[in-house]
């Protein structure tokens, strides 16, 4: 059973990777944006962007099991009521000859501990569809977060239902998965101990997660492998989504940056070196936020060297108060040829770098980016 499962994944993507055909970009000047509460704001950040040099903005249209826009498949987000800011934003992007992507922040579903105001109305609804840690009372991860669980068939399917609401609804330029793994596992707390996710694992592998634990090597390493088969599962359902009602439209994710340090991905089992190389993505945007300029750069070069697709560098500007920072950051990611640089986040910008980007390095037009 497992071996026809995971030949089907093999096969599908190495149909994408045949077939499909690498968009062609420009340089890509992007930034992750979370929407303002109001039309006006929303409008006026997307107006900054743009005149700041911006040619790519993710927005956040999915995030704490929320959508931002009026949805059938989940809930709109109580403040966004009455109109829709995911159809604003995209008219307004086109307008100003901008990019806009939908970030959709796939199983990440609430954070009690930061968020009380903000539950899951999804895991309301659907109890058993949360990602399950070996600990009877505590499921939370990455401090407080609670996640889906990708082994649960009823997940899979709201998950390819919101992507085809978004793709077939809105004249987005692409789609961006976040979140698209499961809880960063620790020394203390792992995940996966749901009753469906064990039974499956029995019948597929053979193997009882309540035994592994990290005392059988062996074992926990199957273990591993097959979550990370659910996530890329995830992804290639997507994927084949997207082609059915918007085959023109862009698919790319956010992932961990780190794979050199997680080869075994035994930590979050994003296997994001099989979609990179599988055709699956049109892109990823790896996310090299290290402060430290060794261990970015090497986050930059391996990102680089393990993809068949374009590489979107991501940044964090969080800690860059002068334009020397910033610059530096830029040019450091720049000399390892990706198809550009994109920044989190919007929100974290300091007061210099809006100005340094549009009187610097973004003054010049974003130069077309050649696939090697």
């Amino acid at each position: 059973m497992k071996k026809n499962i995971v030949l089907a994944v093999i096969a599908l993507m190495t149909f994408f990777a045949c077939t499909r055909e690498t968009p062609r970009l420009t340089e890509v000047r992007g930034i992750w944006l979370r929407p303002p509460e109001t039309k006006d704001a929303l409008l006026a950040a997307i107006d900054s962007l743009a005149d700041a040099g911006f040619n790519m903005i993710f927005l956040e249209s999915f995030y704490h099991s929320h959508t931002i826009y009026p949805s059938r498949v989940a809930t709109q987000r109580p403040v966004f009521s009455g109109w829709d800011p995911l159809r604003v934003a995209v008219r307004r992007a086109h307008q100003r000859n901008m990019e806009l992507h939908a970030w959709v922040e796939v199983l990440y579903a609430a954070n009690p501990k930061h968020l009380p105001d903000v539950p899951s109305p999804v895991l309301a609804e659907h109890p058993d569809w949360l990602n399950v840690s070996q600990h009877p009372h505590d499921h939370s991860a990455e401090d407080g977060k609670l996640f889906f669980n990708p082994a649960h068939p009823g997940v899979k399917q709201f998950l390819n239902d919101l992507a085809r609401e978004l793709a077939s609804t809105y004249k987005l330029d692409g789609i961006q998965l976040d979140y698209i793994r499961y809880p960063v596992d620790d020394s203390t707390k792992a995940f996966g101990y749901d009753p469906i996710t064990v039974r499956r694992m029995k019948e597929e592998t053979g193997v009882n997660p309540w035994y592994t634990l990290r005392t059988d090597t062996t074992a926990w390493r199957t273990f591993v492998s097959w979550k990370a088969e659910r996530i890329t599962e995830l992804v290639v359902d997507i994927r084949k989504v997207m082609d059915e009602v918007a085959p023109r439209m862009v698919l790319s994710a956010a992932v961990f940056a780190d794979y050199h340090q997680d080869p075994l991905r035994q930590t979050k089992c994003q296997d994001w070196r099989s979609w990179v190389q599988g055709g699956v993505l049109d892109f990823a945007a790896t996310m090299c936020y290290a402060l430290s300029d060794s261990v970015r750069d090497l986050e930059m070069a391996e990102s680089m060297a393990l993809s068949r697709v374009p590489v979107v560098i991501g940044l964090a500007n969080r800690d860059l108060w002068t334009p020397a920072q910033i610059e530096a950051f830029y040019q450091a990611a720049m000399r390892h040829n990706p198809a550009g640089v994109a920044w989190f986040a919007h929100s974290w910008s300091r007061p210099a770098f809006y100005p340094t980007l549009s009187a610097s390095l973004y003054r010049e037009p974003a130069r077309p980016f050649a696939v090697h």
